[in-house]
Formats: structure tokens, sequence, C-alpha cells
């Protein structure tokens, strides 16, 4: 579908005005933050950059800094009893999925990406439908403990009745595990943040998603950011290469410069470490992280 979405996805006004950054709107009764669809399929947005190269990547530091995620979400959550049923929704390289299995979880994924899920079949062993969670909500209502939406939302063409899905897959007193970009981020002044993306369709903010969690009927329970050891790194050189591209003079780093460039950000992030933590709590952090469950 190629026309521009009709409402603001909060407030339901229709009232938007330019944002910085190209393609980039805000609501003039919220302020939510989404991308301008003028001429765009935003779903196509999402099959062209999802493919099977992105299914495929799984050089060392890819694996490496998912790894920490993974474990750094399952430090967020309180005790996971052994055979929690848990579904994550956007499997990616599977690094949660495979943590979550490794705790002891009865594990499922859904994704919308082919190639993401027949590699997470076979390389891994796991149980992940291809398709959209409203379709699986319909298949498999009140069944899980627990749900991982995690940098999904952003993608979603109508993130109210996603949520609303999300809702049906849960048991009783289950939980949401809910993480998003951050638009209230300090890098996000930057045009080179990684947030923003051209697949990416809405950008959230605390107060924003608070409010689609509650018309939705979750609960919050926690509210976080964090912001990540590579974000502010990955935010500036974004901007110089951005820069540089407008000059023709841009290029992705390979090989063995590739591997420097992955030193230097950890480096980075690891001497910055007590501003990343000011900034995460702040509320600051380029990632927003909500725990909820349905009320």
């Amino acid at each position: 579908m190629n026309e521009r979405l009709e409402v603001c996805a909060i407030c339901g006004e229709d009232g938007f005005k330019p944002l910085r950054g190209p393609g980039l709107e805000a609501c003039a009764a919220c302020g939510h933050v989404r991308l301008a669809f003028r001429g765009r399929d935003p779903e196509q947005l999402q099959r062209d950059y999802f493919d099977e190269a992105f299914a495929e990547r799984t050089d060392f530091f890819t694996r490496f800094y998912a790894g920490l995620t993974a474990r750094r979400r399952l430090r967020e959550l309180p005790p996971l009893p052994a055979g929690t049923r848990a579904l994550e929704v956007g499997v990616g390289g599977c690094a949660l999925l495979l943590a979550l299995r490794d705790a002891g979880c009865a594990v499922r994924g859904v994704d919308l990406s082919a190639p993401v899920c027949e590699r997470a079949r076979s390389r891994h062993g796991l149980e992940v439908r291809c398709g959209t969670l409203e379709d699986y909500a319909a298949d498999a209502p009140s069944a899980f403990d627990l749900l991982f939406l995690c940098h999904v939302l952003e993608h979603v063409r109508r993130p109210a009745d996603y949520l609303r899905a999300a809702r049906r897959v849960l048991a009783p007193a289950a939980l949401l595990y809910l993480a998003v970009p951050n638009i209230d981020a300090w890098e996000a002044r930057l045009p080179g943040w990684t947030g923003y993306q051209p697949y990416h369709l809405h950008y959230f903010n605390a107060r924003n998603l608070r409010r689609l969690l509650d018309a939705a009927g979750f609960e919050v329970l926690e509210e976080r950011t964090f912001e990540p050891l590579t974000g502010w790194t990955n935010a500036l050189v974004g901007t110089l290469r951005g820069a540089a591209a407008a000059g023709g003079k841009a290029a992705a780093p390979r090989g063995a410069l590739w591997t420097a460039y992955n030193a230097a950000r950890i480096a980075a992030g690891l001497v910055s470490s007590p501003l990343r933590w000011l900034q995460a709590r702040a509320g600051r952090g380029e990632e927003l992280v909500l725990l909820a469950r349905p009320r």
C-alpha cells in the first residue's frame, strides 16, 4: 500500500508538521514522530531490508553484540521458572531465543523474513513461524508467559493494533518486554543516529509509548532506558559518513579495518561508561525498555 498513514498512532489527530531529518514528521497535538510515507510502500521496505543477506550476518562482532544484548535482557527480567513459555517476535540472529532456551524456557519465534525463519530452523533447531503476530495470535491465544517485542513496534504500520494482538497471545499475569529506539535520546539529535532507518515507521518516547500501552490494555510495571556500548560512536560515525556520502566519499569498512573499527568503538564505549550510565539514568539512553502486563 502506498497511501499515507491517516492519523496519529498515539492520539488519533491528523495534523502533522515536518521534523528534522528527511522524511520525518511530528504530530502537532502529541509530538509523536513518524515516517512520512508519501510515495513509498512501508511493507516493501521491510521485505527489502530483512532479506537473505540480513539472515546470514554471522561475523564475530555481530554475534558478540547480539550476545551482550541477549544476556542484558535476561538480567532485566525477574527469575524465570523452568518451562516458562516465551515468544519472541522479530528473532534476528536468534541470540535471545537461544539464551532463553539455555535458561530452561520453552521458546518459539515469529518473524516476517522467510530467510531468517529458515536459518533459525535449520541452524538452531528453533520453532519460528514466518508471518505476522496478528496471524499468530489468531492461532495461539493466551499461550505465552513472556513476550519479547525488541525493536519491532517501530516497524509496524499500526502499533496499537499490534499491541492488541500481543495481548491476545499472553496468558494471565504474563509479561511483555518491549524495547524501541528512544527518540528522546541525546544522540537522536544527530542525523547519523542509528535509530534513523528508512524501515522505521514510528519513533517513540516514554510518554507516548505508555499512552499506547494503556490504550491496548497493558499496565506498565517498569520503565528504563539503556545506552549501549557503541551508541555514540555509531551516531557520530554515521553522521560523518552521511556528510562524506554527500561528497561521494563514504565507504563501509571491511576486513582488518572492520576489526579495528569495532575495537575502537568498544574501547570508546568502555571509557565513556560513567557518561553512558548517567545518560541512561536520565531517561535519555538510545533504547527505551518497558515491562508491562495485561490488565
